[in-house]
């Protein structure tokens, strides 16, 4: 029994030291940054990143805007109070609005009298509901600036109003069809020209018109 402890003993301790949990050596790694010129995920400084171009830009077709934080202070406010009005569900709100501007805005090609009862006329419901759903739709769109950096600069809801028809990507007439028909579309498209409701506010914040029609 004592030669066999001993042998064991003696066996045990020709076993290399890692084998009884020695720490192990080990090499580091280092990983050499490249250079500028390699590294193709380095994000330029934030005051030498160009802002995106407009939708259409590069192509020749009209800019789209879609960012609402670049509009005047004006016309955001004047925007954010026609949605305030949409919200509330309440045409008379939307009609105090036009009626309150020092430039009374063009609702239609005939004079008007009375701004709230003509939206009400004009409504599918008699209402006024239905014109002001289309209102949402028309602000919920991108838009385009008509005569930009002049005294007559006015910023034009939806885009598809100034925008070749037959040139509407996919995606843009997924987002056109929120606003009209396929069937609108097909006849605007062939009259060469849209013919639905169109939201212009000049740079002031003053509803220029909000009709329908060529």
């Amino acid at each position: 029994m004592f030669k066999s402890v001993l042998i064991t003993a003696m066996i045990a301790s020709l076993i290399p030291l890692s084998a009884h949990g020695a720490v192990v050596q080990t090499e580091t790694i280092r990983i050499t940054k490249p250079s500028p010129a390699q590294d193709i995920s380095q994000t330029p400084p934030a005051e030498t990143s160009p802002t995106p171009p407009p939708i259409g830009s590069a192509s020749g077709l009209p800019p789209v805007y879609k960012d609402v934080t670049a509009l005047p202070a004006a016309v955001q406010g004047t925007r954010n109070a026609l949605i305030a009005a949409i919200r509330a569900g309440s045409v008379e709100r939307l009609g105090d609005l036009l009626k309150g501007q020092q430039v009374p805005p063009t609702l239609s090609n005939d004079t008007v009298t009375d701004i709230t009862s003509f939206l009400k006329s004009s409504s599918g419901d008699g209402e006024g509901l239905e014109v002001l759903a289309i209102l949402a739709d028309i602000l919920d769109a991108g838009y385009l600036r008509w005569q930009p950096g002049t005294e007559h600069e006015t910023y034009i809801w939806p885009y598809f109003a100034h925008y070749p028809l037959d040139q509407l990507t996919n995606a843009q007439k997924t987002e056109m069809y929120r606003v009209i028909t396929a069937g609108d579309y097909d006849y605007m498209k062939d009259y060469g020209a849209w013919t639905f409701y169109r939201l212009g506010i000049a740079k002031d914040g003053t509803v220029m018109y909000f009709i329908a029609g060529e």
